[in-house]
């Protein structure tokens, strides 16, 4: 079992607890013991015996291998040759806090600069251009309901 802890977190996998009960099942099926149950405190005690916790991911540290980016490397000039640039389009998916203030700002000398709480409302919108940089097109707001309420009273969002 700490050998597939090991080797799934050695490839940056997440295991979750559910994961973890779900697999032991599995594997005591195999070695003959079909009454095993995996419960939280089987769980607990797993954990605290091989000095296991639950963690927060962050970031993407994690290093892409090397040998896929030669793969990727070597296969995009082959791909790109069959297009011409006019017809390459580029797109990033970015979040955009459209309520928030700036951070920074012009004071006197001796003045105290006091800040309020930052919103966290945000959209996330889709930015795309042509390879060459000629063409631009509108920004397309990605959102998850049919009318969010930050855009009542709206009838368009026009971006240039």
């Amino acid at each position: 079992m700490l050998k597939w802890i090991r080797g799934i977190r050695d490839r940056n996998c997440p295991i979750s607890g559910t994961l973890m009960q779900e697999n032991a099942v599995k594997f005591s099926k195999t070695l003959g013991y079909p009454d095993f149950k995996a419960s939280a405190g089987w769980l607990d005690k797993l954990k605290k015996r091989h000095g296991l916790s639950q963690k927060s991911i962050c970031g993407e540290s994690a290093d892409v291998p090397e040998e896929v980016c030669v793969c990727w490397m070597q296969k995009i000039p082959e791909v790109l040759q069959e297009f011409s640039q006019q017809n390459i389009f580029i797109t990033d998916e970015t979040g955009l806090f459209f309520k928030c203030l700036p951070t920074k700002t012009l004071a006197f000398k001796g003045d105290k600069c006091f800040g309020g709480k930052k919103s966290k409302q945000r959209i996330t919108v889709l930015l795309c251009a042509i390879m060459t940089g000629e063409e631009k097109l509108k920004m397309l707001v990605i959102g998850k309901s049919k009318s969010p309420r930050y855009f009542k009273g709206i009838k368009s969002l026009e971006f240039k």
